[in-house]
């Protein structure tokens, strides 16, 4: 079996730490969508068994835990996206999406109470070509390295906390098409940051507003 979307009723109700994850043991899952069930409880450990994982959705869900830890073993995960499960308590980005996925190409994490930083490592995933961490509670600055990441196409970290200033070697992304950086408290915008789009597809869509009512424009 290469593609399974959960929309057993097996998989609807509460969920516990101890339980033993649906089918895990007779089918190798690759994808997991919650669909439109409505999951609760917490997300038991032994979903980490799944290490043909390539595709994980969970939304909008009464989920009351983060990712334990034992999906770190998800070697060959490509998409991740979380969003909207609002009884998730705030934890920070854990360290196994850096250290163990690879292959991610689509990080998707908003609304789901985040905070903590944005780590440096995230650049270490050269695959990525989607991150949207809008919605959240991130604070500190953005990372140098996020512009390191060659094939990023979409980057959006708009209605957090963070501030500082906007990398500005962001501009040298030669696939970059949606930036989102609004309702955030960055200090600085640097006037060639927009001057540099000059070289990007000129679909790229650029959101600045309400970045803070006191952000400066540095002239280059």
């Amino acid at each position: 079996v290469y593609f399974i979307s959960i929309t057993c009723p097996a998989v609807a109700g509460r969920t516990h730490p101890n339980d033993t994850f649906p089918c895990e043991s007779k089918i190798s899952l690759t994808t997991i969508s919650n669909s439109a069930l409505s999951i609760t409880g917490v997300l038991p450990s032994s979903i980490g068994q799944l290490d043909e994982m390539e595709y994980f959705n969970l939304f909008n869900t009464g989920v009351t835990s983060w990712l334990p830890d034992t999906v770190g073993n998800w070697s060959k995960l490509k998409q991740l996206r979380i969003y909207g499960n609002l009884a998730m308590p705030p934890v920070p980005l854990p360290t196994f999406i850096h250290t163990s996925f690879p292959s991610l190409w689509d990080l998707r994490i908003f609304r789901n109470q985040i905070i903590g930083t944005i780590p440096p490592e995230l650049g270490n995933l050269k695959s990525l070509v989607h991150v949207r961490l809008l919605g959240n509670q991130i604070s500190g600055t953005l990372p140098q390295s996020i512009t390191a990441l060659p094939a990023l196409q979409e980057l959006d970290v708009s209605a957090n906390r963070i501030s500082g200033t906007i990398p500005k070697m962001i501009g040298d992304l030669n696939a970059l098409t949606t930036l989102r950086l609004g309702d955030n408290f960055f200090r600085y915008v640097w006037l060639s940051l927009s001057l540099s789009f000059s070289f990007l597809p000129s679909s790229l869509f650029l959101s600045l507003f309400a970045l803070t009512n006191t952000a400066t424009l540095i002239f280059l």
